[in-house]
């Protein structure tokens, strides 16, 4: 049976990934584009980053869930779970290799973790934002931007994960204040990132007390 099953998976999906691969490289996209593989194996993940690398070459990858050397040194990009903290010696050969290093949040973290829910306290926003940066990584990994239950308009219950989690958007455009509370968090590491690079920051620091740094 898995043996067939191996069979149905490669006739099914050989042509499909292989007709994507031409479709972004006649738009120039492909360079853009990552794969993009959440919390499985790394062995399986491994093998199944060979067989696309085997029938399109070219591609990017992207991995969230726990360190897994191996699987680090092949993923140009890496997204780690907020109580991860990767030891110098494994950030610096992330840089070594031109890795992009995420963070993200995750169901199987501690109830009383900064998060960024319908129920997190929105100060946690702030705080995620800042501590990836602090890190070094180069930014936030959110799952998912626009999940919607078909109940979307009048609950926020998506499945069996926590409010919030799979809607981080609204349909018809409509944004959630975690959205905008991030999007603040950003241009915030942005002015301090600036008020560093100049001499008399006096007159940018006057444009900092907003919202939680007050």
């Amino acid at each position: 049976m898995q043996v067939l099953i191996r069979k149905l998976f490669v006739l099914f999906f050989k042509p499909l990934i292989q007709a994507t691969s031409r479709f972004l490289e006649d738009n120039n996209w492909k360079s853009k584009t990552f794969w993009v593989i959440d919390e499985r194996d790394p062995s399986l993940t491994i093998t199944l980053k060979n067989w696309i690398d085997e029938i399109a070459p070219g591609f990017q990858y992207s991995y969230a869930g726990r360190l897994n050397s191996a699987l680090a040194r092949q993923m140009e990009e890496y997204a780690l779970p907020v109580n991860v903290s990767l030891d110098e010696a494994r950030f610096s050969s992330r840089v070594a290799i031109n890795g992009r290093t995420l963070m993200y949040t995750s169901c199987f973290e501690q109830a009383n973790q900064p998060n960024s829910l319908m129920t997190s306290d929105l100060r946690d926003i702030y705080f995620l934002a800042h501590l990836a940066d602090v890190r070094g990584y180069q930014g936030i990994l959110h799952w998912a931007y626009n999940l919607w239950s078909k109940q979307i308009k009048t609950s926020g219950i998506y499945s069996d994960v926590p409010s919030g989690d799979a809607h981080f958007v609204y349909p018809d455009g409509e944004l959630s204040v975690r959205y905008l509370v991030f999007q603040d968090a950003i241009e915030q590491i942005g002015k301090f990132r600036l008020i560093s690079q100049v001499k008399n920051p006096s007159a940018i620091k006057q444009s900092l007390g907003r919202y939680f740094f007050n």
